[in-house]
């Protein structure tokens, strides 16, 4: 059975990423710009519960892509992938809850990143540091975002 696409899911995601270019525009420094496009498809595939509905993560590959930089395609579809992930978290295990949402945005960050870093050849030590500050800073949203998405999924 088919179920209809989760537009509300796809408006979230859509927020996240203006969020998210916004901080960029004002920042410039992508190392202080937290992943909100990521930390919404998390939120969305983990209150959404056994839910197969790609939509979400189509329009966040993307946006993903329009973002990219120089390899829009392997952007785009890497957050496609880590979607795919959190859909497969989401139906293997219980999500729902922050600390799941929260390991979970971090291993997956920390393999975008790592795919990053590699596509750029920038896998040192400086870049690893700076990393992990991403990291914990898009972890750190993640209960805002919680908040601020929760009215999207009724």
């Amino acid at each position: 059975m088919m179920t209809a696409p989760n537009l509300s899911g796809a408006r979230g995601v859509v927020v996240a990423a203006g969020i998210q270019l916004v901080i960029g525009l004002i920042v410039q420094r992508p190392w202080w710009v937290p992943d909100l496009l990521l930390v919404s498809l998390v939120v969305i595939y983990g209150t959404a519960g056994r839910t197969m509905d790609w939509t979400p993560a189509l329009v966040g590959g993307a946006l993903a892509m329009c973002l990219g930089g120089r390899a829009p395609l392997l952007v785009g579809f890497s957050y496609v992938g880590a979607a795919g992930l959190a859909v497969l978290a989401s139906v293997r295990w219980d999500v729902s809850e922050r600390e799941a949402q929260a390991v979970e945005l971090a291993l997956l960050e920390t393999g975008l990143l790592a795919l990053w870093m590699l596509m750029e050849h920038m896998l040192t030590f400086r870049t690893a540091f700076w990393s992990a500050g991403k990291i914990l800073l898009t972890v750190a949203c993640l209960p805002w975002m919680r908040r601020v998405m929760r009215p999207s999924h009724g």
